[in-house]
């Protein structure tokens, strides 16, 4: 595996890192502390469609499949994808760590409230924007069990699949 490689499978839990603190970021400590401010889309109010994509991302290079959707496509541990290595050294390690990305991706689906976790385009009068979110007791109580969930996924990833990566000789 090229340096070039290895450095992008590196990147991936502070990838999963930034979004929970761009997330938890606007929370503050109570409802009655948010921080609008803080927002990372404040004025075009797609802040939840930016957390969905950037997760979106750690999913594709975690399958190996551009758009991987997690109820459409199947995962091999034959693949091109991070899944493929972790699998090859701990297939219980490989399907816990999909589970995690798959309820953060999720979990951040759901802040907007309509129910669904595959979308957060905000085309429905049931659905909130983030800002909205954050101001709200429902919405802060759905935000934080997105960081909850983006956490998990990051601790995973950081201290099970970087050391798997660190200790692992690509040489050809």
């Amino acid at each position: 595996m090229s340096p070039a490689t290895t450095a992008t499978l590196s990147a991936q839990p502070s990838s999963v890192y930034a979004n929970a603190h761009h997330c938890a970021a606007p929370l503050g400590a109570n409802i009655n502390s948010t921080d609008e401010s803080l927002e990372e889309s404040q004025f075009s109010y797609n802040s939840l469609t930016d957390f969905h994509n950037n997760v979106q991302s750690v999913l594709n290079v975690y399958s190996g499949q551009l758009g991987f959707k997690p109820r459409d496509n199947a995962i091999s541990p034959t693949g091109n994808g991070l899944y493929t290595f972790v699998f090859a050294h701990n297939a219980l390690l490989a399907n816990q760590v999909l589970a995690a990305i798959v309820a953060a991706y999720d979990a951040i689906g759901l802040i907007d409230g309509d129910g669904n976790s595959n979308t957060t385009a905000i085309v429905r009068p049931n659905q909130i924007t983030f800002r909205q979110a954050i101001n709200d007791p429902g919405g802060r109580i759905r935000c934080q069990t997105a960081i909850t969930a983006l956490q998990t996924a990051q601790n995973l990833l950081a201290t099970r699949v970087l050391p798997l990566i660190a200790n692992t000789d690509f040489a050809l």
